[in-house]
């Protein structure tokens, strides 16, 4: 077992070469298994295994892991999980490697290797993060090719079993860089449909406040998938523009209509709201975009003061009522009138925006509302 300068042992040297590392293995008699696992197990002076080096092998990654990870008996479980979630002083494991290169077979080789009842092991391997706070996810979307990427992300996702629901949740929010982008601001603002919904699909309908929250994150400098989304120069983005600002839209219910205003009229710190971007861009469809935000926010405001007028006429036959309407921003509870209920039916044309109504509800008299 001797080593170089690096404290490097010949397996770890010979980890680009598969018939070398073959030889090195069989040296050892089958009596001598533990040191044969020991020397397999042993780390350099950046606590780095042979396994980190096979995972980075050029052209062999898949045989290279494989030989090592099946050198362990099947009754050796322990041990052979402790070597796969080995990592190196800058806490890199062999899955973040095998991620950053796009490497599908050699993940997958990776995570099967976990037995059934190892579950909660597995999963916490895919959740480990580098020193620099990157995850195997993140590795994943940066390596550029979508294809690739998309199969690596269900292959991640689905470690997660149906008990595992948050960490999987957990897991799909994750930033993927020190920007605070998740991989809905990335994929928002590539144009990848397909992804998104991916992104999407772990969240039920008893997640939806879980989902908006995702959907509703900011970057370092403020702005939502929608800011992205509308934003791009991508040419893929240019065209499904109009596709994927509708499927962020999609999530928020009708329970929702406060959240779907502040996410369209969020600003950045450029001070610019989506549909301040939509409404300025010349791009393609652009047109159509400005028009599908302004009646969600419009439709949204209209249900919010709908709401509250219904609150009134649903209340006891008989009997008066105050109706205070809040205005949001202002954070003030304005008196709009006492109204008698008995036997009446309100109709109200909403066709103005919130100030507008906070602004007539302060002119009229206290006990008065014209039945229009």
């Amino acid at each position: 077992m001797k080593e170089d300068k690096s404290q490097r042992t010949a397996l770890q040297n010979a980890s680009q070469s598969i018939e070398i590392m073959k030889l090195l293995l069989e040296a050892f008699a089958e009596d001598k298994y533990e040191k044969k696992i020991e020397y397999v197990m042993k780390e350099d002076k950046d606590k780095k295994t042979v396994l980190h080096y096979a995972a980075d092998n050029e052209y062999e990654a898949v045989k290279a892991v494989n030989l090592l990870l099946s050198t362990f008996n099947k009754d050796e479980n322990q041990k052979l999980i402790e070597f796969v979630m080995k990592e190196d002083e800058d806490k890199k494991t062999a899955l973040h490697i095998s991620s950053t290169l796009g490497d599908i077979e050699t993940i997958k080789l990776l995570l099967n290797y976990f037995p059934e009842h190892e579950n909660k092991k597995k999963i916490e391997y895919v959740m480990k993060e580098r020193e620099d706070k990157k995850n195997a996810l993140r590795l994943a979307a940066e390596h550029g090719n979508e294809t690739f990427v998309i199969e690596i992300i269900k292959i991640l996702a689905s470690v997660f079993g149906k008990d595992d629901k948050k960490e999987l949740i957990e897991f799909v929010m994750s930033n993927l860089n020190d920007r605070d982008e998740t991989a809905l601001h990335f994929y928002s603002e590539k144009g990848g449909l397909e992804m998104i919904q991916l992104l999407f699909s772990p969240f039920t309908q008893d997640e939806n406040k879980k989902l908006i929250e995702f959907v509703m994150k900011k970057t370092n400098i403020g702005n939502t998938s929608l800011h992205l989304a509308i934003s791009s120069t991508n040419p893929v983005a240019l065209e499904t523009a109009l596709e994927t600002v509708e499927l962020l839209l999609s999530v928020f219910g009708n329970n929702e209509n406060e959240e779907l205003i502040e996410f369209v009229m969020e600003k950045n710190e450029e001070e610019e709201t989506a549909l301040n971007l939509a409404a300025a861009s010349t791009v393609q469809r652009s047109e159509e975009i400005t028009t599908l935000l302004s009646r969600k926010v419009t439709n949204a405001n209209n249900e919010i003061i709908l709401s509250s007028l219904r609150q009134i006429t649903n209340t006891s036959q008989t009997g008066q009522q105050f109706f205070y309407y809040r205005h949001k921003e202002k954070n003030l509870w304005s008196l709009f009138g006492r109204i008698n209920v008995s036997n009446t039916i309100l109709q109200f044309l909403v066709t103005i925006t919130e100030d507008e109504f906070v602004n007539k509800s302060l002119k009229i008299e206290k006990n008065k509302l014209k039945k229009i």
